[in-house]
């Protein structure tokens, strides 16, 4: 009968069956226990196995992570950009504002001299009209009433 855990994968399970030897087991793989321990061959074996696996295992991950630490950098890199365009298109944004700005003083104060250049000048021929007016009428009124 063999006495296990449950669990091969993470346990150490022994076989108790009375045989010449009785087997440990390392990670479902078996090990004949003998008078001293177990057969030296066959732990050194297994363990340069494990070795060799976790070496494989390392070379194939190197690539992987060399992918993500470039998808990191490129991630990086992309908000980096997306800032400086950010920045520069507020930049050019508030520089245009400003040329906007700018001009529209200009025309403004272009329009209300226009406007004071054309009040002015109606205002000059009002006066004018008024005076020839007046005139007109002073040379119309009766000498007489100034001599009596």
């Amino acid at each position: 009968m063999q006495k296990n855990d449950g669990n091969r994968n993470n346990n150490i399970s022994v076989n108790t069956q009375k045989h010449e030897e009785d087997i440990l087991y390392i990670g479902e793989r078996p090990f004949r226990k003998i008078k001293l321990g177990l057969t030296e061959n066959e732990v050194r074996s297994y363990i340069e196995e494990l070795i060799s696996q976790r070496e494989a295992l390392r070379k194939r991950l190197e690539p992987l992570a060399a992918l993500t630490e470039l998808a990191e950098k490129t991630v990086i890199d992309a908000n980096d950009q997306s800032q400086a365009m950010l920045k520069k298109a507020a930049d050019e944004a508030k520089v245009e504002a400003d040329n906007i700005r700018v001009v529209a003083e200009r025309e403004t104060e272009q329009f209300i001299k226009q406007r004071r250049v054309e009040a002015i000048t109606a205002a000059e021929k009002e006066v004018e009209a008024i005076k020839a007016e007046a005139q007109h009428q002073a040379c119309r009124k009766p000498r007489s009433l100034t001599h009596h």
